[in-house]
């Protein structure tokens, strides 16, 4: 912990410019995640309900975008080009040759973003609790690929299909015996019981300069607890980074200002809303 504080605030010395090198932010965020896992309870402070349900999950952040954004293609270069312009993609042709040009540079980014075949898997749940639920399924199932700290996205079969809850996989443990493959048992702890999926990229700070990726914003007061926050890539930006956050039908700037979670494979931090900075120029 002592360590950990000492790095902490020499980050938070480091100036919108300084960037903290792969290493050190690495090591900062494993010391994150063992303090994390160091100061937990040793004692279940929530209690846990039995209750049977089907639940569908797909893991992973790219997956969990696909689905939440109701299985969309991912064209933020044409959606940000649409929102600057005021120009319908139905009038290209008659639009200026600054224009056209732009949008074909535009439209050959977005095809970079060709969508995989995300899998989407039948889990059975088998508790709940106010923090999280705990799944298993069949190892059998050769679709199977989720890890700890992977970022979930789960909704229950037949009850309001489009409502997606997302949460991250704390433990795993596989179940051997000898009559089947055995079962895969998970532990997913709860981080939003909704999310908007947006495209994020940076424009200042960290990471600035990259193109688009997908990511998840969690609005504000969808639980008491819970504060605005954005979940990105691992490792892709930092605190101070400012980015451009895409919605399709809108497009605003926020600055990175605290991580709430990190791990190997995504962020969350939360942000504040900025105002445009004057050398980013559409």
């Amino acid at each position: 912990n002592v360590h950990l504080h000492r790095l902490l605030r020499t980050n938070a010395t480091h100036g919108e410019f300084d960037h903290i090198s792969l290493i050190e932010r690495q090591q900062r965020d494993m010391l994150l995640r063992l303090a994390d896992a160091w100061n937990a309870s040793l004692v279940r402070k929530t209690q846990r309900f039995i209750f049977d349900a089907q639940v569908e999950v797909t893991s992973g952040l790219s997956a969990a975008h696909h689905f939440i954004s109701d299985l969309k293609k991912f064209t933020p270069e044409i959606d940000e080009l649409k929102l600057v312009s005021n120009i319908d993609e139905s009038n290209v042709d008659n639009a200026n040759t600054v224009f056209v040009t732009a949008y074909r540079e535009a439209l050959q980014k977005d095809r970079r973003y060709v969508t995989e075949r995300y899998a989407l898997n039948p889990w059975w749940q088998r508790n709940v609790s106010p923090i999280g639920i705990a799944l298993n399924c069949q190892r059998d199932n050769d679709n199977i690929d989720i890890r700890v700290g992977e970022l979930v996205a789960y909704r229950f079969t037949g009850k309001s299909p489009q409502r997606w809850q997302i949460g991250v996989t704390r433990w795993l443990q596989h179940q051997f015996d000898d009559e089947s493959d055995g079962m895969v048992n998970v532990g997913i702890m709860n981080l939003a019981n909704g999310a908007i999926p947006v495209g994020t990229k940076a424009i200042k700070g960290l990471g600035s300069g990259s193109d688009y990726f997908r990511a998840l914003m969690i609005p504000k007061n969808i639980s008491v607890q819970q504060t605005r926050s954005i979940i990105v890539p691992a490792l892709l930006y930092d605190v101070h980074t400012v980015l451009a956050v895409n919605m399709k039908d809108k497009l605003f700037y926020a600055r990175l200002i605290r991580v709430v979670l990190s791990t190997r494979s995504f962020t969350q931090f939360d942000f504040e809303i900025v105002k445009r900075p004057i050398e980013y120029l559409l």
